[in-house]
């Protein structure tokens, strides 16, 4: 059934259209998103935006969508709901795969139509999502991070007008804290909100940092931050994630105020953001709040993702790690759907031993991404011989080993893993010498 199609039996349909010139651009855009998703070795599976009766009585349970939000539809006499996001919709197929004894991390990916209802009725829009089960935070993070970064650049996107903001809304403990200081003190200042964040100051408080309204923006400038209330845990987990962005070299703002745009995140949150400055910013001597704020109101997210933790522990049963990652291009209409590809095995297989080899991997995964090596990687184990034996599995010719002390001279060890033989390599010259053992 095309999307048009099932658009119109729904009921639904998309705001705005598309022109042929707009739609070559998007197919080219979500073509490099599936490539670069599989060349960091996620698997990409067909989702739909139709799910069963009891996929929406889970979503209701784990408190991620309340009862009037959920859109139930009947196609065809059959009884349907419409998911939220494909991030959910990973987190559902993880599970059906960690129950049939797949072995950790999973890493997946689909794009396809979510849906959400609006003050006229539902939206249907499309989105290209990454779920990484498994995976220790805040690698996986990091990893998320890294390959949205790239797809936005690559996507055509002027570098220098796209950053990255992040933020941590920390553990339960943390938030609950934080929460009850945050009611306090907007809860005395209530008479200078505006009308409607004097609505939901009880339900929402943290509300008031999305508001535009002069007077709440004054009141929020002087609100408590949820840094000042993050246990040691959460300190150190947002402190690794931002010297893995470091790593990377990617612009970052670290925005205390920021939320996340949808309750499956937690702890973690980041987003890509474009930053549109208009003529008014560049000439008239606006003082520097009211600069960063005319500014914020021109950003345009282009994607987003986080620590998902919570949410993949309500929807698979059991305590997990993992992370999630979502590509917005808001004019991806009518894109045919993605479908599941054979890959073949990695020429190469990351091995890297030691936090400070983690961290400066990421820059090398670039390396071998640009130079077009094949890579697989288990960035979360630490022991040499299981990573060794992951090599031998996943049938790549040659492991590179990355540890520490590799980190510091700028080098890596290659391995052949069919004999075992190894040689120190300039990581100047990795992609010639891998060109010359595999290709020639």
């Amino acid at each position: 059934m095309s999307l048009k199609t099932k658009s119109e039996k729904l009921g639904y349909a998309y705001q705005g259209g598309i022109t042929s010139a707009q739609m070559h651009d998007l197919v080219q855009m979500i073509q490099l998103w599936a490539s670069t998703a599989q060349w960091y070795g996620f698997d990409i599976v067909p989702t739909f935006l139709t799910e069963s009766p009891e996929y929406g009585a889970t979503l209701l349970k784990s408190g991620f969508i309340e009862e009037k939000q959920l859109i139930r539809v009947e196609m065809e006499g059959e009884k349907s709901v419409l998911r939220p996001s494909t991030v959910l919709s990973l987190l559902q197929l993880s599970r059906q795969h960690l129950f049939d004894a797949f072995a950790p991390p999973l890493k997946l990916a689909s794009a396809g139509e979510s849906a959400e209802r609006t003050g006229g009725g539902v939206l249907l829009y499309w989105e290209a999502s990454m779920c990484v089960v498994g995976e220790e935070t805040p690698v996986a993070e990091a990893e998320m991070l890294q390959i949205l970064w790239q797809i936005c650049v690559a996507g055509g996107v002027d570098e220098q007008q796209v950053r990255v903001v992040v933020n941590t809304e920390g553990c339960e403990q943390c938030r609950g804290s934080f929460r009850s200081a945050l009611q306090s003190y907007v809860r005395q200042r209530s008479m200078r909100l505006c009308r409607n964040c004097k609505s939901i100051v009880k339900k929402a408080p943290h509300e008031i940092f999305q508001c535009r309204q002069e007077k709440c923006v004054m009141v929020a400038a002087g609100a408590p931050q949820i840094l000042d209330f993050l246990c040691d845990t959460c300190k150190k987990q947002l402190c690794s994630f931002l010297e893995y962005i470091d790593e990377m070299n990617i612009p970052y703002f670290l925005d205390s105020h920021m939320t996340r745009k949808a309750p499956w995140f937690s702890s973690l949150i980041f987003s890509v953001v474009e930053r549109k400055l208009n003529e008014r910013d560049e000439k008239d001597e606006l003082d520097v709040e009211a600069r960063n704020q005319e500014q914020k109101e021109e950003e345009i997210i282009l994607a987003q993702g986080g620590c998902i933790s919570r949410a993949a522990e309500l929807m698979v049963g059991k305590k997990i790690d993992a992370a999630a990652g979502t590509l917005l291009p808001f004019s991806l209409l009518g894109l045919a759907r993605t479908t599941q590809t054979i890959m073949p095995p990695p020429d190469v297989f990351l091995v890297q031993l030691g936090e400070l080899a983690m961290r400066k991997s990421m820059a090398l995964l670039e390396l071998l991404r640009k130079g077009g090596i094949r890579m697989n990687k288990s960035l979360g184990t630490d022991s040499l011989k299981a990573q060794l034996k992951l090599a031998e599995g996943s049938n790549a010719r040659i492991a590179l080993i990355f540890g520490q002390k590799e980190a510091l001279d700028k080098t890596v060890i290659l391995r052949d893993v069919a004999s075992g033989a190894q040689e120190i390599v300039p990581q100047d010259r990795l992609i010639s010498f891998l060109h010359k053992r595999l290709f020639l």
